[in-house]
């Protein structure tokens, strides 16, 4: 025979369920690490996380959109709080979102070009002269199909994404280089008319993988 159900019962039951309820979001977090519904969410807690609350959106868009920026994740964001920029992402698992990507950096006064250091499949460049609106990094790539490694230089140039930061997609770069972007690419700004107005010297450590620029091997 079932056993009477009580209003003291009942009322155990539905605190026992509302307790439950309540520890979802902890459970979520343990689980997952990111118990957010929405990218707006998610977005507030990358910032949050990186000590980038005061960040502005600059640029906001879908990485589908982007073919070239798909590693990125699933929305990827430019932010700016005073001097510094940012590159953010986000990243949806089925119902929930989460951050993903985050990379800071602020320009540097001697030089007219600052980037990234530390990504593997794109490049964020942030321009301090007005006059670059177009940037291209040059940057060992091992060219040969099997076999022992042939380096050359792969070039890649794109235009502002918003103001004045860029974002420059790296062709297997992982795969293809024997070095990071920072130590081993070169950068040049281009002004409106197409004219070189800044490039980085050649970097030294081409030398060793039989690369030839300038005369210099």
């Amino acid at each position: 025979m079932a056993k009477p159900t009580t209003p003291a019962l009942r009322r155990r039951r539905t605190l026992r369920n509302l307790v439950l309820l309540l520890l979802c979001p902890l459970a979520l977090t343990v689980l997952w690490q990111f118990p957010y519904f929405t990218s707006d969410q998610a977005l507030w807690a990358l910032k949050k996380e990186n000590f980038f609350e005061s960040g502005r959106v600059l640029f906001r868009a879908e990485a589908a959109e982007w073919p070239d920026y798909d590693s990125l994740g699933d929305e990827f964001v430019v932010l700016r709080s005073g001097d510094w920029y940012a590159l953010g992402s986000l990243v949806r698992n089925n119902l929930f979102w989460g951050p993903y990507v985050f990379w800071s950096i602020r320009p540097e006064p001697d030089r007219a070009l600052a980037c990234t250091q530390n990504s593997n499949d794109f490049l964020f460049v942030v321009s301090s002269d007005p006059e670059i609106v177009t940037v291209e990094v040059e940057y060992l790539s091992d060219i040969a199909e099997q076999g022992e490694p042939v380096y050359a230089l792969r070039t890649v140039r794109r235009e502002a994404l918003v103001e004045n930061c860029f974002l420059l997609p790296l062709e297997e770069l992982h795969q293809t280089s024997p070095l990071s972007v920072y130590s081993g690419g070169r950068l040049r700004g281009y002004d409106a008319a197409g004219n070189l107005v800044y490039q980085e010297p050649v970097p030294e450590i081409w030398a060793r993988y039989g690369v030839e620029i300038d005369g210099m091997r």
